[in-house]
């Protein structure tokens, strides 16, 4: 059994139309968003470390997705998917804030989704990515 096959890394979704511009495009903006809200929060390390991942994408998928499949992102406290973005200086409105949250979260949704699509499971990616859904639903 190959490496990719024991990660659960289902190669044949990676080639052809899988790998279409609309998906790279897709992932790549969410990267963005996120990077980007990150930076804006004072996340400095936290954003330089996915922007290192981000240029992974275009090197090797393979190895890309297996690093989203990962606890840094989806685990619990210190992860990707745990971080609330809050500005203790209050420079940055409470509205402002919560729709920054809900944009970084719904980013996150669509990164999750796409890794999915590679064929890799995630359980505690699916609670979180569950519960972002259920806060969208709410308003959260």
């Amino acid at each position: 059994m190959n490496k990719d096959k024991q990660r659960g890394i289902d190669l044949s979704k990676l080639n052809g139309k899988a790998k279409s511009k609309m998906t790279e495009n897709t992932v790549l903006g969410e990267l963005d968003v996120v990077i980007n809200l990150l930076l804006k929060y004072g996340e400095l390390s936290r954003a330089h470390w996915i922007e290192v991942s981000k240029e992974l994408f275009n090197k090797d998928r393979v190895q890309f997705w297996a690093g989203v499949n990962s606890l840094d992102w989806w685990g619990g406290s210190g992860s990707v998917a745990d971080v609330h973005l809050y500005d203790p200086n209050r420079a940055i409105t409470d509205t402002e804030q919560k729709e920054d949250n809900r944009r970084y979260r719904a980013a996150l949704i669509v990164i999750f989704e796409e890794m999915v699509k590679t064929g890799q499971e995630n359980k505690k990616g699916e609670m979180w990515v569950d519960t972002f859904k259920k806060w969208q639903k709410q308003g959260v």
